[in-house]
Formats: C-alpha cells, sequence, structure tokens
C-alpha cells in the first residue's frame, strides 16, 4: 500500500508540471483501514482554481435542443480500474492506459479556449461510469433529451473510464468553429449525437425517459452511500 501511494503522488507531480498547476493541499493516510474493510491507496488533493469571468463559466447541464454533442480528446482507451468491472465482476484492477501529460495539457487548453470563445453550452469530463454515466449526468442536469448514435455499443466503450476526454455541447452556429479549432490544435473530437427538448434519453436502439433514468441514478448512488458506511 505504502508503494503504492508513493507511485501515485510520483505521477501527481509528473502531472501538475505538466499542466503548470500547483497541489495546494493534500492527504495521504496509511492508518485509516481495518481487517474488515481496506482502503484504496489514493491520495486526496485540494485544488484552486480561478475562474476570471463568471459570465464564461460552464456547467454540465444541457441547455437547448438542436446542440451537437462532440466527445473531444482520446478516441479510445482500456477498460482497466473502472466502475463496470468493480460492479459487473467484483473486480478492481486491470490493465489502465499510461497517461499522457503532454496531451492532456494540450486538452485542457482546447477546452479553455472553447470556453472562453462562449461556442460551447456545456461540457463534463468523463470520469466515474465511463461515457454513457456522463452523457446521462448531462441530460439529467439539464432536463434535456438525447439521441445519441456512439459509434460502438460494447460495454468496455460505454463504460471504460479512461483519461482526456470530454462532452462538450455546440450549437449550430459554432459547430464549424469549434470543430476547426480542434482540429489546428490537433485534439480528436467525434460527433456524438444531439441534444433534444423531449425529455427522453435515446442511445443507439435503446431509449428511456429521463425520469425512470433519474430514479435509477439515484437508487445507485444511494445503495454506493450506504456502502460505504
Amino acid at each position: 500500500v505504502c508503494w503504492s501511494l508513493a507511485q501515485a503522488v510520483e505521477g501527481l507531480r509528473e502531472a501538475a508540471l505538466a499542466l503548470k498547476t500547483p497541489c495546494v493541499s493534500g492527504n495521504v493516510s496509511l492508518y485509516n483501514q481495518s481487517e474488515q474493510r481496506k482502503i484504496y491507496p489514493t491520495p486526496i488533493v485540494g485544488m484552486v482554481g480561478l475562474i476570471e469571468d463568471l459570465d464564461r463559466r460552464l456547467d454540465m447541464a444541457l441547455k437547448q435542443g438542436g446542440d451537437q454533442i462532440l466527445l473531444v480528446g482520446k478516441p479510445e482507451g482500456k477498460v482497466g480500474g473502472s466502475e463496470y468491472l468493480r460492479l459487473a465482476y467484483g473486480f478492481v484492477g486491470g490493465e489502465m492506459d499510461a497517461p499522457d501529460p503532454a496531451f492532456e495539457a494540450k486538452l485542457q487548453e482546447a477546452m479553455l479556449r472553447l470556453a472562453q470563445e462562449g461556442w460551447i453550452n456545456a461540457a463534463h469530463d468523463v470520469s466515474d461510469g465511463g461515457l454513457l454515466v456522463a452523457l446521462a449526468e448531462m441530460a439529467l442536469a439539464g432536463r434535456k433529451g438525447v439521441r445519441a448514435r456512439p459509434p460502438e455499443l460494447s460495454l468496455s466503450y460505454l463504460f471504460g473510464e479512461w483519461e482526456s476526454r470530454f462532452l462538450v455541447a455546440v450549437p449550430p452556429a459554432h459547430r464549424s468553429g469549434v470543430i476547426q479549432t480542434l482540429e489546428r490544435m490537433g485534439v480528436p473530437a467525434l460527433p456524438l449525437g444531439e441534444v433534444e427538448e423531449e425529455p427522453v434519453f435515446r442511445f443507439g436502439a435503446f431509449a428511456l425517459p429521463l425520469e425512470q433514468l433519474e430514479r435509477a441514478y439515484r437508487a445507485l448512488e444511494q445503495a454506493e452511500g450506504e456502502a460505504l458506511l
């Protein structure tokens, strides 16, 4: 456990240097587990950010029908370390992608550019639960429907949690500008679908009313919270 924590801190150092972002606080504890419950060797990091213009702030909520949804960043990766493997197979581990700090810095720069120019209406990182969960969270936050056409429907693609990806909602008027900017900056972008006013989550051939989707999402949140107690 001590070795794992040390390696994680080394990785955080490399990322902080690449992103030119200081870690202003953090915590690593070796004394908060018991024989009944093990704690994953994961450092906690406290960060501070500055938004110079609050009118340019972005949240993850989808806001208007007709916006195009783009998947920005690393197009493929491995499924190791994901919630999918833990929930479906009771397995925590597996092969993971090696982080690419240089690409991550380029991706973050591109995302800041899109936000500062006012070219996107929403943005959300793909993290816990993978692509399908991130898109559902955006739909639920904005009470808007989604019609998505993913390039593949494998469970590893839908629930893999590899790094360096964002979902963004782009108004039609800014679509070409966003695509061209990302191409110039060397950041891949994949059209994934559209935002719809009707509150239905459509993903490939799958369709579910947002109300039903939210009940399932909240029930899982509650079950996860109870499991931590």
